[in-house]
């Protein structure tokens, strides 16, 4: 029997002013503060990018 939970976040970077097409953006801030038996992997970091090629990462 699975015992626990599981979150998935997707950061999405597009404009919501030109129909939400794909676009590029910084995340400025990102934060994690570890727990036992708790972990998290990110595709990106604080001052990194998101390039207009990918809708999410």
């Amino acid at each position: 029997r699975p015992k626990g939970h599981c979150v998935a976040v997707r950061v999405t970077s597009e404009d919501p002013d030109d129909g939400f097409k794909p676009t590029g953006g910084k995340v400025q801030e990102l934060s994690f503060k570890s727990k036992p038996n708790v972990w998290a992997y990110f595709s990106v970091k604080s001052g990194g990018g998101i390039h207009e090629f990918s809708d999410s990462q």
